[in-house]
């Protein structure tokens, strides 16, 4: 059976699976190197439930740990779930202290072995006493920290907050340190939306092209914590000028099963997932599915261009100038869909195989009817007309990733990890236009077809080696993307037909780093490495439509980070570091996007990547009832990636260009109130925009966004919650968007037997006819440009949760190693 599983996870790793050669392991808790050999160590569990000795009430979030009686040292530790119930995996054979110590009860300890022969071992229940002297005496006043600070990293505990109003990953985003979030699901961390997206520590092609919808199909409730890494160690990827975010996922490594159904009914959208978790012994699986969709939505759009030439003046003096103006309504719809499979499988005390394959797809139809009016300079060049254009837009991605892990019996501390992943995405993009010219015989016909075929591979290797206090990573990476975008127009006028086309655009990045963390006296640590990329890309079109290339690059990107430990939850951190962005397939695409006849979109395959520089000073304070952090940081980055639009006769033009440089500097601030029954948070991000170009004009602006919200516990079981947050236009170089505003308040009952929830939502009560107006302007040399769109707004859901099952928590102490995410991501948009 053993041999069957593994073949299922992994086949291509199969041979890498070996079983330790006998030798003494020496637990994680130890530093330095075991001398013994020959050891028949081998890792078992040890599990149980607490209760009242008396009453048999079983006692919930008792504190457990693992004492290894040899050398009286804390190995493992963990908590009782609501059922009084526990489970410690990962254990060495040997002799152990089991300690529970729950407050108002004396502490028992019960001793216990684990063998080979019988590596895993059920106590049944365990009574603890009441301890009265000591229940008199002591308050009780535990405060689990909502916010951490570690040496590169913040960390947001999601489950030791009040979420009753949160929905998704993109909710919780919302609340976590340094971010902020539109409506529309868009992150940014100081202001840039370049981020670098993991989860549970790997990236993968889920969380590329649409990001917005894959963050807003993980359930809050599934949140186990959030990183936000402002300061990325060589071991990560270049990718992502403004830094990491890692969301971590409850772990699903257990013994029974567990069903949850979940979902939410709105009038704006709707969501409904399902989640089932099993496992025996050493091998778990778990299957997730989520459907993710909303109502038919109106919209209003206006939109006005002024373009002149300035060569051709009046009789006064003045520059002629023409005049393109259009009106219209659209109604919009979206649905997304995810389904997976994990499983993970210890094939013995020292290797380990993980394997996940996943399905996630969007489909996003549109229509709108815009009225187009044109009055140029040349009045034989007039026109208005009415134009219909439906649109359609699917995306599916599957993915399959395959880890294989080995510790070592010398120390445990040492991994060796593999890891394959490779993934496929498929795109279709169709637009059909009607321009209704003097009447329908006389209409204007055509049909866009943009269908894009991805595929990705990645290579991984990643080595630990632990010096005393010191540790060592060195690891290799490689990515193979092939990317095929075939498109063509259909026109009943030769002058708007294109012949098909098909886009070949290959992607080879190679990458070795090496990264070092200090433990130094006086409580300084020291984060130090250095990542060297090599990426080789090639372009050519099936019809020679352009000249194939060739082209490569090389970047050594360095880090630095030294942190300072003041007090207990204090810490100052200085730190330096290198990012890159590379362009995707959104931006590369030479096939002639369509708004309408007079708007359009051309991808550049010229774009080279953006290199950043960022040095920032942070202060940590997390204490039991205040947790604030306080950042100042400089960032410059070179050939930033901005969209660019230019006026040709009637038609205005968007493609994409690398821009001087720009350069930022910025203040960062978040703090945290936590009291009894209530939570307030606040948190804002000041910071300046200086770009510069030799070709175009320069632009500065000083932008901001800012946050604040409460959480309240209620009694019997009641939880309600308001957020809200606002944000300055955003810039680029040619202009600026609307600033941005949103409020929502939530409310959520937990059933009595803690395995359900009813809640409800509402966003945005207070806006006026329900509508929210997002606001576009845009200028050049000469043009000015103003697009203005109001779509509803304000909405209203329920939401339910129930959960069906039992089962024991372990801890998965593998996870995926692959990292990828390193493209620009394009923002999304719901409207």
């Amino acid at each position: 059976m053993k041999k069957i599983l593994i073949l299922l996870f992994c086949l291509p790793l199969f041979m890498l699976a070996q079983r330790p050669s006998g030798g003494s392991g020496s637990s994680s808790q130890y530093s330095g190197f075991s001398k013994k050999k020959n050891s028949t160590y081998f890792r078992g569990n040890i599990s149980g439930k607490i209760i009242d000795s008396i009453s048999g009430e079983k006692l919930e979030f008792a504190n457990i740990s693992v004492i290894n009686a040899k050398w009286n040292k804390i190995v493992d530790g963990t908590i009782s779930n609501d059922a009084g119930k526990f489970s410690v995996s990962g254990l060495l054979s040997g002799d152990y202290i089991l300690q529970i110590k729950y407050l108002g009860y004396k502490l028992k300890e019960v001793k216990f072995k684990l063998t080979k022969k019988n590596p895993d071992l059920n106590l049944k229940e365990i009574g603890l006493q009441i301890d009265s002297k000591l229940l008199g005496e002591i308050k009780i006043d535990e405060i689990k920290p909502i916010y951490e600070s570690k040496l590169d990293k913040i960390i947001y505990n999601v489950e030791n907050d009040n979420n009753g109003g949160s929905d998704d990953a993109t909710d919780i985003l919302r609340k976590a340190p340094l971010l902020s979030v539109d409506f529309d699901g868009n992150v940014e961390l100081r202001g840039s939306k370049n981020i670098k997206y993991l989860l549970n520590g790997k990236a993968s092609s889920f969380l590329t092209g649409d990001l917005a919808t894959a963050l807003q199909m993980i359930p809050a409730d599934q949140i186990k914590s959030v990183e936000i890494i402002t300061s990325p160690g060589a071991k990560y990827d270049g990718e992502g000028d403004a830094g990491i975010i890692n969301i971590i996922t409850k772990k699903k490594i257990i013994d029974g099963y567990k069903a949850t159904l979940n979902g939410s009914f709105g009038t704006r959208s709707n969501k409904n997932s399902f989640n089932l978790t099993l496992g025996k012994g050493r091998f778990s699986l778990s299957a997730r599915a989520n459907a993710w969709y909303s109502w038919p939505r109106d919209g209003e759009n206006t939109y006005i261009r002024k373009d002149w030439n300035d060569t051709i003046l009046d009789l006064n003096g003045i520059v002629d100038t023409n005049y393109l103006t259009n009106n219209g309504s659209s109604k919009s719809q979206w649905m997304g869909y995810r389904a997976g499979i994990n499983m993970f499988y210890d094939i013995n005390a020292y290797n380990s195989i993980s394997s996940d394959i996943g399905y996630r797809g969007r489909n996003t139809p549109s229509e709108s009817e815009t009225q187009l009016n044109y009055n140029g300079i040349d009045s034989s060049n007039n026109y208005n007309y009415n134009s219909l254009v439906d649109a359609t837009q699917n995306s599916n991605n599957i993915e399959w990733t395959t880890d294989y892990t080995k510790t070592f019996e010398d120390n445990e501390d040492k991994e060796l990890s593999i890891s394959f992943q490779i993934g496929k995405r498929f795109k279709e993009n169709n637009t059909n236009i009607i321009d209704q010219i003097n009447g329908l015989n006389n209409s204007l016909y055509l049909t866009n077809i943009n269908d894009e075929n991805n595929t990705e591979q990645t290579t991984q290797i990643d080595y630990t080696h632990p010096i005393n206090e010191h540790i060592i990573e060195i690891g290799g990476k490689m990515i193979l993307r092939n990317q095929r975008m075939d498109y063509e127009t259909n026109s009943n006028n030769s002058v708007y037909e294109f012949l098909p086309e098909i886009f070949n655009y290959n992607q080879n990045v190679k990458a070795l780093y090496i990264s070092t963390k200090f433990q130094l006296q006086n409580d300084y640590s020291l984060l130090a490495g250095t990542r060297y990329e090599k990426t080789l890309i090639e372009g050519d079109w099936d019809r020679n439509t352009n000249e194939e290339f060739k082209n490569s690059y090389s970047n050594i990107l360095p880090n630095l980070t030294i942190s300072k430990k003041l007090t207990t939850g204090k810490s100052l951190k200085l730190s330096y570091n290198n990012r890159i962005r590379r362009p995707n397939s959104g931006y590369i695409n030479t096939n002639t996007n369509l708004t309408n006849n007079k708007n359009v979109t051309i991808g550049n395959p010229e774009l080279t990547p953006s290199l950043t520089e960022q040095l920032e000073l942070g202060y940590n304070s997390f204490g039991k009832k205040y947790q604030g952090s306080y950042y100042i940081y400089i960032k410059n980055t070179k050939d930033i990636i901005e969209s660019f639009l230019r006026v040709q006769n009637d038609t205005s033009i968007t493609t994409y260009q690398n821009i001087g440089e720009a350069n930022y500097y910025g203040f960062n601030y978040y703090g945290s109130l936590r009291l009894d029954n209530i939570t307030l948070r606040t948190g804002f991000n000041l910071y300046s925009y200086n770009s510069e170009d030799d070709r175009f004009n320069n632009r500065s602006a000083l932008l901001y966004d800012y946050n604040f919200g409460f959480t309240v516990k209620f009694i019997n079981d009641w939880k309600a919650e308001s957020f809200a947050f606002v944000r300055s236009p955003s810039q680029t170089l040619q202009g600026s968007s609307t600033s941005f505003s949103m409020m929502s308040f939530g409310i959520k009952k937990e059933f009595k037997n803690k395995r359900g929830s009813l809640g409800i939502r509402i966003i945005e009560p207070f806006a006026k006819n329900g509508q929210k107006i997002f606001k576009t302007e845009l200028e050049g040399d000469n043009f000015n440009q103003i697009s203005e769109r109001k779509v509803l707004f304000t909405s209203i859901g329920i939401s339910f949760k129930y959960t069906f099952g039992k089962l024991n928590f372990k801890s998965n102490k593998s996870s995926g190693k692959i990292k990828n995410d390193d493209l620009k991501q394009e923002s999304q948009s719901e409207f």
